[in-house]
């Protein structure tokens, strides 16, 4: 499994996120903190590197 630490957008939290390892593309998650939900950018370079981008999820 891959973990990242992301911030919440909604509480600011660092939380950490355990992702598949093949894991890409966009999906919703909730904050483990706050409750509030995520859209998750995952992103996988030919290399392996992933990165990972979070924003508040649309209403």
């Amino acid at each position: 499994m891959d973990f990242v630490e992301c911030t919440c957008p909604y509480c600011f939290e660092q939380v950490e996120m355990e992702l598949d390892p093949m894991t890409s593309g966009s999906f919703v998650h909730d904050c483990a903190v706050c409750c509030n939900p995520w859209q998750v950018h995952v992103h996988r370079d030919a290399d392996g590197d992933i990165s990972v981008d979070v924003q508040r999820a649309q209403d």
